[in-house]
């Protein structure tokens, strides 16, 4: 495990360099680039940031959004939002992720971008999945597959079906992920996908090995060893032979599940680990599962001895070269000296007085290294201080830019909420329901799927003020906003729409299911004594119904609402009136 965190810090940290490098020349670029040339060069800026420091890819991305809008370049900006939700995907935010995939996808619709849309469902299904929010993330999934059926886009209806298999095996219902595996099986033979291929083999070897079916599971993972061998996809072996050979040890077959720790050695020979220490350890593993002792205990040692050995191993090899070396160059020398000894005796004393210069000088020299060796040895203690000093410089900036990271983030979410909350009620306000009802128009434009909006007013509000004072006007307001929040469904909206009107939004909801929701409040709140003071105050409360009909505006169904309401205050308050009906009776 040691091997494997040090292998991937050195491969982070070379990358890491290389970003750096990059991003350097990038940055450099963009000073005297076009405005056109600005928005490439800022994309490619986001997804070098996304590997070393996600937060900052947001700053570039809104840049390009910024200037794709100002330049009027409709796909660009699609593609800046894009990026922009993919950050905030990395970042395991998925709600803000889910609000700017959804922004690209009103964004793409209106350029009418089919494959930017189908990509953008898919997304959206996928981050609503990491919420556990199996509704959601099933409803685009199912709008992904439709439009790649409509496009004739296979590998985009295969990574739908994909999704749609993973939601029914997170629910545990095996059969149906089973039945969607295998068709998403089929369409990635049909587009010549291996790797998905073999993804979904994993996949469907996993749930056998909940269900204990070795033999499924063996042929899954057998069919998923196979891919990953045709494509060298040594990582995914890796992966593949352990789960392969734990599971085997799992259920007592100690043969076979040797046999695929064997292999995952073999496959760590070939990528550079230390293929010796793995060996011993899975021998280890193996003897013991069988209750060997002794023999376990043997290749532990084995394993300790290897590892105690290769500092005084490499120590002798480096001292065994350099004596070599050493002893290379002096025979030479040796050699030479004989040589000119017995050619020219007439040169032995100019030699012998040479050697004692030479040896004075050596002295010298010698002298001069240790000299320079404390200057190094001094030169190597500052270095290492400046580079500690520097370290810990570094470690506070970055967590000083995580906590400005993160301050701004809460920030950002305070405003948000303040923006579209009402302070009294802290029920969504007026501007937020706006926007969800404009949402909820282009939705039904996709999926047909109705959906009706009630506007509820307090009967004889001003009364309340009048004769209790506005602070017990506040508090009726108040307690009347939570009966409404804990009467409505999951999916269903109340915003204050003002003053003492509030407006409902029910999704996936026909006139006549928001009348029987409404009459229910409606009773309820007839039936509630609202206590201030110590006095006693009753209330009622009238509703106007209307459900939205294409292609009119969503204030034309608001204005069927309001005058639904107010029908039913001259008729004698305490009411819920439907649009519908009014209309029948010639009513305007």
């Amino acid at each position: 495990m040691l091997k494997k965190i040090l292998l991937l810090v050195i491969i982070i940290s070379s990358n890491f360099l290389l970003s750096l490098t990059k991003i350097d020349s990038l940055k450099s670029n963009l000073e005297t680039a076009s405005d056109i040339q600005k928005i490439f060069i800022l994309e490619q800026l986001q997804e070098e940031f996304w590997a070393i420091y996600p937060q900052a890819s947001l700053e570039y991305c809104k840049q390009s959004i910024k200037l794709a809008t100002k330049l009027k370049k409709n796909s660009l900006q699609v593609k800046g939002l894009s990026n922009y939700a993919k950050t905030y995907k990395i970042l395991k935010d998925y709600s803000k992720a889910i609000i700017y995939y959804k922004l690209t996808l009103d964004k793409a619709e209106e350029i009418d971008a089919k494959v930017i849309i189908i990509s953008t469902l898919l997304n959206l299904a996928e981050a609503y999945l990491k919420q556990n929010d199996n509704v959601e993330a099933f409803d685009y999934a199912l709008q992904a597959s439709n439009m790649s059926k409509e496009f004739n886009d296979m590998n985009s209806l295969g990574k739908s079906r994909l999704i749609i298999s993973d939601i029914y095996k997170h629910l545990n219902e095996f059969d149906k992920a089973m039945s969607n595996y295998k068709v998403a099986l089929e369409l990635f033979k049909k587009t010549n996908d291996p790797t998905s291929q073999a993804v979904i083999h994993e996949k469907m070897a996993h749930i056998y090995k909940v269900k204990n079916d070795i033999q499924n599971f063996r042929n899954h993972y057998n069919s998923a060893i196979s891919i990953y061998i045709r494509t060298d996809d040594k990582e995914a072996l890796l992966r593949s032979y352990e789960t392969y050979g734990l599971f085997m040890k799992a259920n007592d077959l100690i043969k076979e599940s040797n046999y695929y720790f064997t292999k995952y050695a073999e496959i760590n020979e070939e990528i550079e680990r230390d293929f010796a220490q793995n060996k011993d350890l899975y021998y280890y593993e193996y003897y013991t599962a069988k209750g060997n002792t002794k023999k376990a205990l043997s290749f532990y040692k084995n394993y300790q001895l290897k590892q105690d050995s290769l500092k005084s191993q490499k120590t002798k090899k480096d001292i065994d070269n350099l004596i070599g070396k050493v002893k290379n160059e002096f025979e030479k020398e040796t050699d030479k000296l004989k040589s000119d000894i017995y050619s020219k005796d007439s040169q032995i004393k100019q030699i012998k007085e040479e050697a004692d210069k030479i040896k004075s000088e050596q002295k010298k020299v010698l002298e001069e290294v240790n000299r320079k060796k404390q200057i190094i040895a001094k030169l190597e203690s500052d270095t290492k201080k400046k580079s500690e000093i520097l370290q810990f410089t570094n470690k506070r900036k970055n967590e000083f830019l995580v906590e400005v990271s993160n301050e701004l983030m809460e920030s950002e979410k305070k405003l948000e909420q303040l923006a579209t909350t009402d302070h009294l009620t802290k029920l969504p306000n007026r501007r937020s329901m706006v926007e969800k009802l404009n949402y909820q128009q282009k939705r039904y434009e996709r999926n047909k799927k109705p959906f009706s909006v009630v506007i509820a007013d307090i009967d004889d509000f001003k009364e309340v003020n009048d004769n209790f004072g506005h602070e017990c006007g506040d508090h009726v307001l108040k307690s009347i906003s939570d009966t409404f929040r804990s009467m409505i469904r999951q999916q269903d909206i109340c915003a204050r729409w003002g003053g003492e009107e509030f407006l409902f939004l029910f999704p996936e909801t026909d006139e006549d299911g928001a009348e029987v929701i409404s009459n229910k409040i409606r009773k309820k709140i007839e039936k509630t004594i609202i206590i201030y003071n110590q006095k006693e105050i009753d209330i009622t409360v009238s509703f106007g119904i209307a459900q939205y009909s294409y292609p009119k505006s969503i204030n034309n169904c608001i204005a069927n609402a309001d005058s639904s309401l107010y029908a039913g205050k001259r008729s004698g308050k305490n009411k819920v009136v439907c649009a519908s009906i009014l209309k029948d009776k010639g009513v305007k």
